[in-house]
């Protein structure tokens, strides 16, 4: 059976159980993914960018 067969007998569904199928569907896909795909990919810093951001940030902080 593929994704199009599935497709086609989830739209002859009443939509109170195509709602139903489609909570389950993103619980399971939810609980599926690792947390760690959802992980921003950390940014790659020079070392003139980085003293240059801290300089901005955290010396020159106006209270």
């Amino acid at each position: 059976m593929d994704a199009n067969v599935v497709y086609s007998i989830a739209k002859a569904l009443p939509k109170k159980e195509q709602l139903a199928l489609l909570n389950m569907l993103q619980k399971d896909i939810h609980l599926a993914q690792s947390p760690n795909s959802r992980r921003k990919k950390a940014q790659n810093f020079t070392d003139e960018q980085a003293i240059e951001y801290l300089l901005q940030t955290v010396f020159n902080s106006k209270k």
